[in-house]
Order: structure tokens, then C-alpha cells, then sequence
């Protein structure tokens, strides 16, 4: 075991405190950042490729659902009824490459003679085998080169129902299009009807809370049937060519910027996520201020995204504590927040995957109540634990009733479906209050 001393006396107690920790693997995996750039620039190199199937179609549609759907299931059966039709009409499919609703795309868009593709992480290729013969396959290493190979190569994506890896991938797609990256890229809600009432519904909540605005509710549509979406992918469709060169460079920036901003930074490290949105004197702002000045104190660096609210609660809490905060901000952020000026350090990013990446290495992740971006941030994080892609390290949610509103649906869709079990929830420990959180922290650091 590694035994990391902090150098601060606690306020009248005189004690150095000490916290037993195992190695850093998330850390270790992406700094120095060589490795982790060249697979990064591989991938989108081989990908790259997919851009000549678009030439022979009229466009491909991504499609990203559950892997554990069963072709007796009627989402199978309209997943493939859907792409089949789509490729009658020029349209290709492209998935995650592996089970269920991905191949379901895949052997529709086959079965109409259409271009068919998946692009599968290595690490999934035998858990989540592809079993389609004459569908192109690419296997790259990480979810990262995944998601924006999907991304960046769909005309219009659908997502049917599913579990972690779904609700990742569709709240980082709503976070693209809340920041204007996939303007023109419509997303459409197919299948178990339920299952979406279900979920918009939860996402109106979040409305009402101020977590999320009326318009980003509004991005979530919902189609009953098969030619209803041919007919929605027809009218709003938009071909698509990326340069994904200029990709791959942001992202070799990022990560050298990252690896001389925090690479060196020998103190365990705690990110924070939240919403920008939550104000100076509020419970939240106050708990989550709170909470980074007790760890600050007791030796941590403190990092989060940056820019407003708990974000910046965070920063000013390590700044009474007079401790090390980290800021990691996106230029389309950073353009229109104002940072925290009692940040450290600051950092502006080309790319949200990069900060993604960065902060998820850190050695405890805590989550105040925020919007699509707060959810795209936790359900990333527990989808990568959860598939083994990362270091099984504390994932904390402090907020009763917010994170038990997202427990209660995640407990009557995915699990009562069958997309998802208990034992993925259980990767995020719930927190009632700052205190309550850094009990678990300590509780965690001391074991």
C-alpha cells in the first residue's frame, strides 16, 4: 500500500494526518499522455474510413440502445424492422458493434443491402461479442474513440432503451447539442414507450428544479413507430463530414496541457461535479464549499470543471483551506462563465472529452445535483467502472432527494427491464450532506 502523508497540521489538533491508498491506476494510465494520444489518433486514423461509406448512401444513422436486448423482444424487432427500412431509403446503420439493439441496427441495414457498421473498444469484444457476419467492424481502445467515431459520422441517431453505457451516451449527445457541437444532428427516442414517458417526465422534474431549461427538455422527441422515424430521418437528416485530424490535435493539446498542469501533482486528488447554475447561499453551494475546504484541510487537491456554481463553491472552499484547486474549462465554457478567480489554476480545453478523462482519474469523484452535463459526467463514470474500462475508485452523489428521483427510474426502467442490475448502482454511494460525505471519504481513504 501506498501511504500519502499530508503536510498540514489540522487546525488545534497538531495531528498529520495519513491516508492509506492504493496506486492510482486511472492517473497512471494517461500521464505521461504518449500512449494515451497515439491510441487516440489511431483510432479516429481507422475510423477515418467510415467517411467513404457516406459517400454511397444517403447517410448513416447511429443507433445506440442495450446490449442485453433479446431478438424475441420487441425493441429488436423494431430496431431491425426500422433500420431495414432506413436502408431501403439509402440510409446506413452505425452501432456500438456489439449485442442487442446494436445488432439489431446492424442486421436490419444488412437485410437491406445498406452499409452496416459497429465500432467496438477492444476490451468489449469478448464480453459483448459481434455475432453478424458482413458487417464492417472497427475496434478501437477506448469509449472515448468510440463515442466520437459515432458521433461524428451520423446523419441522426436514435436511441432505444438500455442501462449505464445508453443514458452515458445519450446525456453526453444532449450535452452536444446543448453547446451547439451537433447543431442540425437530430436524436429521436424509439421503442418501449414507457420506458421514455418514464424518462422525460424525470427530466421535466429536473426543469422545474432549474437544472435543466424547458428548451433542453424540448430536445427529447419521441417517434411510436418504424415509419414515423424514416419519415422524421428524411426530413431532418443532415450529412455529415468531419475532419477528424483537427480531433485528434485538440486532443493531443489537451492532454500535454493537462499532463504540465496536474501530471505532477503528488496529493490524492478529489474532483467535483455539479451544476453551474446553483448560486452563492444556496444549501448546495454552501454543502459542496463546505466539503472541498474539510478535504482541502485534510491534504487533498481539489479539481472540478471550472466555470460557475458548484464548480465555483468548490474552488473558493480550497481557497480558505489554502490549498491546491484545478479548474478544467472548456473553451465554449469558458467563453461566456466567469471563472472563479480563487482557482489555482486554470485550464481551458479544446475538447469536453478531454476534461472528462482528466477528472475521472482523479481518486474520488463527487457529484452535487446538476443537468445533462452532471449526468452525462456520473453515469460515464459508473458505465466505465462497471465494464472494468477504469479503476474502481469512490463515486459519491451528496443530495437526498435529487439523486433519489434518478434511483427511484433507474430502478423501474432499466432494472425492472432487465437493462441493468442493483450491483451497477450500487458503484455510487449516496451522501445526505457535506459532512456525511466526508465521513465516507475519510471512512474510504482510511481502509
Amino acid at each position: 500500500m501506498v501511504v500519502l502523508k499530508q503536510l498540514r497540521y489540522l487546525s488545534g489538533t497538531g495531528v498529520v494526518m495519513q491516508f492509506k491508498q492504493k496506486p492510482n491506476l486511472n492517473k497512471e494510465r494517461i500521464y505521461p499522455p504518449d500512449n494515451v494520444i497515439k491510441f487516440f489518433r489511431k483510432d479516429l486514423e481507422s475510423t477515418s474510413s467510415i467517411r467513404k461509406v457516406q459517400e454511397y448512401s444517403r447517410g448513416l444513422v447511429g443507433c445506440i440502445g442495450s446490449a442485453r436486448t433479446k431478438p424475441s423482444e420487441a425493441d429488436y424487432e423494431f430496431a431491425c424492422e426500422l433500420f431495414y427500412r432506413l436502408g431501403k431509403e439509402g440510409y446506413g446503420a452505425i452501432t456500438g458493434g456489439g449485442p442487442g439493439i446494436m445488432e439489431a441496427a446492424n442486421l436490419g441495414a444488412l437485410n437491406a443491402n445498406s452499409p452496416s457498421v459497429g465500432v467496438q473498444p477492444f476490451f468489449l469484444a469478448t464480453t459483448e461479442p459481434c455475432r453478424l457476419e458482413g458487417k464492417m467492424q472497427y475496434i478501437v481502445h477506448s469509449m472515448q474513440s468510440r463515442k466520437i467515431s459515432i458521433y461524428a459520422h451520423s446523419s441522426a441517431i436514435v436511441f432505444f432503451p438500455g442501462g449505464l453505457g445508453t443514458l452515458d451516451e445519450l446525456f453526453e449527445m444532449l450535452v452536444l447539442k446543448q453547446i451547439g457541437k451537433m447543431n442540425g444532428i437530430p436524436i429521436f427516442l424509439a421503442g418501449n414507450e414507457n420506458y421514455w414517458k418514464g424518462f422525460i417526465k424525470w427530466m421535466q422534474t429536473l426543469c422545474l428544479q432549474g437544472f435543466v431549461s424547458a428548451k433542453d427538455v424540448a430536445l427529447l422527441k419521441f417517434a411510436k413507430t418504424p415509419a414515423k422515424i424514416v419519415e422524421l430521418v428524411k426530413l431532418h437528416a443532415k450529412k455529415v463530414s468531419h475532419d477528424l485530424s483537427i480531433l485528434s490535435e485538440q486532443f493531443r493539446k489537451d492532454m500535454l496541457k493537462c499532463f504540465d498542469n496536474m501530471g505532477k501533482i503528488l496529493s490524492p486528488l478529489v474532483s467535483f461535479f455539479g451544476s453551474s447554475k446553483v448560486k452563492d447561499g444556496s444549501r448546495d453551494y454552501s454543502s459542496a464549499s463546505d466539503l472541498s475546504k474539510r478535504l482541502a484541510l485534510e491534504g487533498f487537491a481539489i479539481c472540478s470543471g471550472g466555470g460557475n456554481g458548484i464548480m465555483e463553491a468548490v474552488s473558493k472552499g480550497a481557497a480558505e483551506a489554502g490549498n491546491l484547486s484545478v479548474g478544467l474549462i472548456p473553451l465554449f465554457f469558458y467563453h461566456k462563465e466567469k471563472p472563479d478567480p480563487s482557482l489555482s489554476k486554470l485550464v481551458t480545453l479544446n475538447m469536453l472529452a478531454t476534461r472528462k478523462l482528466v477528472l475521472g482519474s482523479s481518486d474520488i469523484l463527487v457529484f452535487y445535483p446538476g443537468g445533462y452535463g452532471t449526468f452525462d459526467e456520473i453515469f460515464e463514470f459508473t458505465t466505465r467502472i462497471h465494464i472494468k474500462d477504469m479503476q474502481h475508485v469512490p463515486i459519491i452523489a451528496v443530495g437526498g432527494s435529487f439523486w433519489k428521483e434518478m434511483y427511484e427510474w433507474f430502478e423501474r426502467y432499466p432494472i425492472e427491464m432487465g437493462l441493468a442490475d442493483k450491483s451497477q448502482l450500487a458503484i455510487i454511494k449516496r451522501a445526505k450532506n457535506s459532512k456525511h460525505a466526508y465521513n465516507i471519504i475519510m471512512e474510504q481513504m482510511g481502509s
